[in-house]
């Protein structure tokens, strides 16, 4: 999908190209084509330069989610595979919260044990091996916990890109 996205904003961009060359006139206010694409009513008031600006600003954006996005997804494949092979974890059918909840804890029973004292039944893991986690050592746990706050940060990066995104349509 990601790359999907990269080649339609490609493809826009050379159609806005290709409207400049052949003077393809059209009845849509500069507003909205600006709206649609960032730029290309700048394009249709003959304004190259701030034309450019936006849409360099548009790919710019497009491609730092794409990045962010992918970065993130890559880091999270990569503290699961850690998670498996240091803490025995069974990867699949885990939600977010099983995540960190094993960066924090160093086994299962650590976890539930603390979760009993502070009488929170509804949050306790369940006695069978697919929930089973035990890290080899602190360390492990900690380089763990750290890949899947990078994996968060390049999430939430490519969220705030998005909304600088839409700001520049606003614009």
């Amino acid at each position: 999908t990601y790359k999907r996205k990269i080649i339609l904003a490609i493809y826009l961009a050379s159609l806005l190209f290709a409207q400049e060359q052949i003077n393809i006139t059209s009845k849509i206010s500069p507003v909205l084509k600006s709206v649609i694409i960032p730029g290309w009513g700048e394009y249709t008031l003959k304004k190259q330069v701030r034309g450019n600006f936006f849409l360099t600003t548009e790919i710019i954006g497009v491609a730092l989610t794409v990045i962010s996005f992918v970065k993130s997804d890559n880091i999270a494949t990569s503290y699961q595979a850690f998670a498996a092979e240091f803490a025995n974890v069974t990867s699949s059918g885990k939600d977010y919260q099983f995540w960190v909840d094993i960066g924090n804890y160093d086994s299962k029973n650590d976890y539930n044990e603390e979760h009993l004292r502070w009488r929170e039944i509804e949050n306790i893991y369940p006695e069978n091996a697919e929930w089973n986690w035990q890290w080899t050592n602190d360390k492990k746990r900690k380089k763990f916990e750290n890949l899947r706050i990078k994996s968060d940060q390049f999430k939430l990066i490519g969220k705030f890109v998005i909304g600088g995104i839409i700001l520049n349509h606003i614009v």
